[in-house]
C-alpha cells in the first residue's frame, strides 16, 4: 500500500513518468525557489530553526514556549523535516488546514516582561534606512490587518520586500503565524443545543446531556458536527491586558476628571441616571471602577445567504468619544443560519458582567507597580428595535405593548394590502413603564406560564437609540412617503425634484459621505447619510418643494435634533426639544394619517427623556458599534471558519499593538506616524449642532 504523505496532491503522469502539473502550481513552485535562490533566505522555520527567530527579535528561546516541552510542533511533521507543504505549493487557499490560523501554533507567551531590549540586535534594514527589522514586522502586520489581506498576500508582500531590500524581513508568512496567528486557550467554545439553541455549556467531555427544552440526549461531539457553538473572549483578560500594557487606566481618569468640569460635554456621564447616587457610590468607592456599555447586531455578510454574525461588543463610557473606538473590546461572536436565542447568546456575557460587578479583578499598574482593583458596572444597552425586543425579552414592535417605555398598546390598522401596528397619540399619554413593574409582569410571566403580560416576557433595561429610530427609521419614512405617494397627495415629491437641489450642495470636510442621489441610490442610502439630510440639508431643499404647512411640521424634528446634538445641552433646551418632538408626533396623525403613526414615530417621544437620562444621542448611538461591524465584514475570506479568522484578526492586532509598543524605537518621525495611521480605526466623527433653532420663515 502507498504510505505517500497525506497532505501530497495525486497529480496525473505522462506515458515517460513525468506528472502532469497544474499552470498555478508550476508558477507557485518556481516563484518560490526563485525567491529562495535570488535572496538567499530559507522558510525561517526550515534554515534558520527557531533559535534564529529567537536571536533575531533579540530574545532568549525560552521566552518562547519550546516545542519540545509542549509537544506542539509549530509546523506539521512534513515542514519540519525539509518537506515541502500543500498549502504552499497548490494554488492559494486561506481556509487550508496549515494556514488555519488558530491550529498550528501554540503558546501565549510571546515577550518576556524582564528582557532587555536596549541590549538586543535591532539595526537598519540597511546603511540608508533608520527603519529596523523589527519596525518593518510592525508596518508590514498593520498593513495586513488594516487592509484585511490574504495570508497568501502577506507571501507575496514579503518577497517583493526581499527582492528590493535582501533578508530585510523573513520570506515567508511563518513567522507571522508564530508571532501573530497563534493559537489561544483564551478562546472558548461555549456549546448550545442543535435543535433548541438552548444553551449546553463549555465542557469538551464527550457525554451526554438531555435538552431541559426539547428532552433530546446530545453530546459536544453532536454540537460540533453541525457547528453549534459560538466563541467568547472573557472580557476580564481583554480588560486586563488592555489596562496593563497601554495608557487606558489614565485615559478613564482624565474622562472622570472631564466630566466634572463646568465645560463638559453631554456624554453619558452627563445623565441623571449616570449621576445616581447608586451608579456615583460604585464609581468612586474606587479610583479605578468605571462602567461600560455593550450592543448587539446581526451583521448579513453575504447578500445572497441567510447566514448573519451576531458580535456583542463593549466600550468603556468614561473614556472620550474618539477613543471609544480603539478601545472597543468583542466578547462574544455567533454565526448561523438563523437568529441566536438571546437566552444562550447573553449567558456568558452575563455571568461575567455579574462577576465584574460583585468581585471585580487585580491587576498590576505598570506605572506604578501596586496592585490595583476594578470593578465595572453595565448600565446600558445599544440595540435596533428587533434585537433590543430580543435581548430585552419583550414583545416586539409590531406587537400590542410592543413599546419597551410605555403602556402604549397600539392599534393594528389596515395598510395596503395588509395590516400594520401604529401608535396614535393619546391624551393623557401612556404610563411610563418601571423596572418593579417590569420585574414583577417577569416574574408573573415565569410563574404563571403566560406568554406576556403588557409586552413583558422578560427583564428589561434597554435605551432608544437615535441611528435606528429617528436616522433609518423617521427620516427615511418620509422621504418614502413623500417620493412614493400618488401625485395627487399634497406633500408628493418627485425625487428627480430632490436631487435636483442635493447634488449641487458642496458639503465641507467635516462631512465624510459624499452626496449621493436619493433617485438612484436612495434605497442604498447609510444612516449617516439620512442624518446629514436632516440636519444640513433638508432645509434648503424642501422649503421650496413642501407645502408651508408639511414644511414646517418637518422643520419640528429638524430644530429638535439639532437642539438634542449639542455639546451642551441646558434644562430648558430639553424641554424646547420635548414640546418640538410632541407637536411633531402629534401632527405627523393629523397631515399624514394614523397609517404613519409607526413605531419609530413613537419612540421619538422617549428619546428626550433617554438623553436626560443617559446623554446627548451622539454619546451612546449605535454609529461605533455599526462601524465595528462593518469592519469585522472585512475580517474573513472565504466561508470556512469565520469566527475563528474574526477572533484572530482582533487577538492579531492585540498582539501586534504590543509587539510594536516594545520595538518600534525609532528617531525617524514618519515611521511611528506611519505605523500609527496604519493602526488606526475607522475615523469617527459626529455632528455636534449649533444651539440656533432654523427660521422657519
Amino acid at each position: 500500500m502507498n504510505s505517500r504523505p497525506t497532505c501530497y496532491k495525486d497529480y496525473a503522469s505522462r506515458g515517460d513518468g513525468s506528472l502532469v502539473l497544474p499552470r498555478s502550481t508550476m508558477y507557485d513552485r518556481r516563484r518560490r525557489h526563485n525567491a529562495q535562490r535570488d535572496i538567499g533566505l530559507q522558510p525561517v522555520y526550515q534554515e534558520l530553526g527557531q533559535e534564529a527567530v529567537y536571536q533575531e527579535l533579540g530574545q532568549e528561546p525560552d521566552v518562547y514556549q519550546r516545542p519540545e516541552s509542549t509537544g506542539n510542533h509549530p509546523l506539521p511533521d512534513n515542514v519540519a523535516a525539509g518537506q515541502q507543504n500543500v498549502c504552499d505549493i497548490a494554488p492559494s487557499n486561506d481556509n487550508c488546514e496549515s494556514s488555519n490560523i488558530f491550529g498550528a501554533f501554540q503558546g501565549e507567551t510571546i515577550f518576556d516582561d524582564n528582557g532587555d531590549f536596549e541590549r538586543a540586535n535591532n539595526k537598519p534594514i540597511n546603511s540608508k534606512s533608520k527603519c529596523t527589522k523589527r519596525e518593518l514586522i510592525s508596518l508590514v502586520m498593520a498593513l495586513v490587518l488594516k487592509h484585511s489581506l490574504t495570508k497568501c498576500c502577506l507571501d507575496d508582500i514579503l518577497t517583493i520586500l526581499n527582492y528590493m531590500v535582501p533578508n530585510c524581513i523573513y520570506a515567508t508568512k511563518y513567522f507571522f503565524d508564530k508571532l501573530f496567528f497563534h493559537s489561544s486557550d483564551d478562546i472558548v467554545k461555549h456549546f448550545y443545543f442543535p435543535d433548541c439553541s438552548s444553551y449546553f455549556g463549555i465542557s469538551l467531555e464527550s457525554e451526554s446531556w438531555i435538552c431541559d427544552c426539547c428532552k433530546k440526549l446530545k453530546t459536544i461531539d453532536d454540537c460540533l458536527a453541525t457547528n453549534s457553538y459560538f466563541l467568547v473572549l472573557p472580557l476580564e483578560k481583554q480588560l486586563k491586558n488592555l489596562l496593563e500594557t497601554s495608557n487606558l487606566y489614565s485615559m478613564i481618569q482624565q474622562g472622570k476628571q472631564n466630566a466634572c468640569s463646568p465645560t463638559a460635554s453631554n456624554d453619558v456621564m452627563s445623565g441623571d441616571r449616570y449621576k445616581s447616587s447608586k451608579i456615583q457610590e460604585f464609581i468612586h468607592s474606587r479610583t479605578e471602577n468605571f462602567s461600560m456599555t455593550f450592543s448587539t447586531d446581526g451583521i448579513q455578510p453575504h447578500k445572497s445567504s441567510p447566514f448573519s454574525i451576531w458580535p456583542i461588543s463593549l466600550t468603556i463610557n468614561e473614556l472620550g468619544y474618539r477613543f471609544k473606538q480603539k478601545f472597543l473590546i468583542y466578547h462574544s461572536l455567533y454565526a448561523g443560519n438563523t437568529k441566536p436565542k438571546a437566552s444562550t447568546l447573553l449567558n456568558p456575557i452575563v455571568s461575567e458582567m455579574k462577576n465584574l460587578f460583585t468581585n471585580g479583578f487585580y491587576w498590576k499598574n505598570l506605572n506604578t507597580g501596586s496592585i490595583m482593583h476594578t470593578k465595572i458596572i453595565f448600565p446600558i444597552c445599544v440595540a435596533d428595535a428587533p434585537a433590543r425586543a430580543m435581548l430585552s425579552n419583550f414583545k416586539q414592535f409590531n406587537g400590542s405593548f410592543g413599546c419597551g417605555y410605555c403602556l402604549h398598546e397600539g392599534v393594528s390598522i389596515q395598510k395596503g394590502r395588509g395590516y400594520a401596528r401604529v401608535y396614535p397619540m393619546k391624551h393623557p399619554l401612556p404610563r411610563k413603564r418601571t423596572h418593579g413593574e417590569s420585574f414583577n409582569s417577569a416574574i408573573d410571566v415565569v410563574e404563571r406560564v403566560l406568554p406576556e403580560i403588557n409586552g413583558v416576557k422578560g427583564p428589561n433595561g434597554m435605551i432608544p437609540d437615535s441611528m435606528h429610530c429617528v436616522y433609518l427609521g423617521v427620516v427615511k419614512q418620509f422621504l418614502v412617503l413623500w417620493t412614493e405617494s400618488p401625485a395627487g397627495c399634497d406633500y408628493h415629491i418627485e425625487a428627480h425634484s430632490i436631487d435636483a437641489i442635493l447634488l449641487t450642495i458642496k458639503p465641507t470636510s467635516d462631512i465624510l459621505r459624499l452626496i449621493r442621489s436619493f433617485s438612484v441610490f436612495g434605497k442604498y442610502w447609510k444612516a449617516s447619510e439620512y442624518r446629514n439630510f436632516l440636519l444640513l440639508y433638508s432645509a434648503g431643499i424642501l422649503k421650496d418643494l413642501l407645502p408651508r404647512k408639511y414644511f414646517e411640521h418637518w422643520m419640528l424634528l429638524v430644530n429638535a435634533m439639532t437642539i438634542l446634538l449639542q455639546i451642551k445641552i441646558s434644562d430648558r433646551d430639553l424641554e424646547t426639544a420635548h414640546l418640538l418632538i410632541m407637536k411633531f408626533t402629534r401632527l405627523t396623525g393629523t397631515l399624514y394619517g394614523q397609517e404613519q403613526m409607526t413605531y419609530n414615530i413613537h419612540i421619538l417621544q422617549h428619546v428626550v427623556e433617554s438623553v436626560r437620562h443617559w446623554g446627548a444621542p451622539w454619546a451612546n448611538s449605535a454609529f461605533i458599534y455599526e462601524d465595528a461591524g462593518g469592519l469585522m465584514q472585512r475580517q474573513f475570506h472565504g466561508s470556512k471558519t469565520i469566527t475563528l479568522q474574526i477572533f484572530s484578526n482582533i487577538m492579531a492586532r492585540a498582539r501586534l499593538r504590543q509587539f510594536a509598543s516594545r520595538y518600534i524605537s525609532t528617531s525617524d518621525e514618519r515611521i511611528i506616524d506611519f505605523y500609527e495611521h496604519l493602526d488606526a480605526p475607522i475615523e469617527l466623527r459626529t455632528l455636534n449642532m449649533s444651539s440656533k433653532i432654523y427660521d422657519l420663515h
